[in-house]
């Protein structure tokens, strides 16, 4: 009986601000997922594309413990130089087999700084800030209504 007593002073002091700063933080958030969005995009539509090789899953060790792995990729660029590349953006989980055939974007005046092309790969910080903001706004507008119910 304790629980629900401490649970219901909890809901009584955290709903009020939680609906009414909630909205706003998640707005906020979808704005800045938005932005980060439209760079990448930017960013991946100004490169040259081609298919790539991936020739082996680099391991290393993380500081939180366990490993990563870095897929390195090896591709022609626009004038038929061999370029291999280590992505910067590594997995718990090989996510790519060796011999694996991907799609890479690169710079025509740096290949060094090639990316192999997929959604989770190309927009991460857009794709996470819209998810925490999509759920800070419909939390914040769910508390916010309950709340007013409750209290009218």
């Amino acid at each position: 009986m304790q629980l629900l007593r401490w649970l219901k002073q909890g809901y009584e002091r955290f709903a009020p601000i939680a609906g009414a700063v909630f909205p706003w933080v998640g707005a906020a958030l979808l704005l800045l997922a938005a932005g980060f969005g439209a760079s990448s995009w930017r960013y991946a539509h100004s490169g040259l594309r081609t298919t790539g090789t991936i020739t082996e899953n680099v391991a290393a060790f993380v500081k939180a413990g366990g490993v990563e792995y870095y897929p390195r990729v090896r591709f022609r660029d626009e004038s038929g130089e061999l370029v291999q590349v280590t992505s910067k953006i590594g997995d718990e989980d090989a996510a790519f087999a060796p011999g694996d055939t991907v799609p890479v974007m690169y710079h025509a005046e740096d290949p060094q700084d090639a990316v192999i092309v997929s959604v989770w790969r190309t927009y991460p910080a857009a794709i996470v800030l819209g998810i925490l903001g999509i759920a800070l706004f419909d939390l914040g507008l769910i508390l916010g209504r309950l709340w007013r119910q409750r209290t009218a």
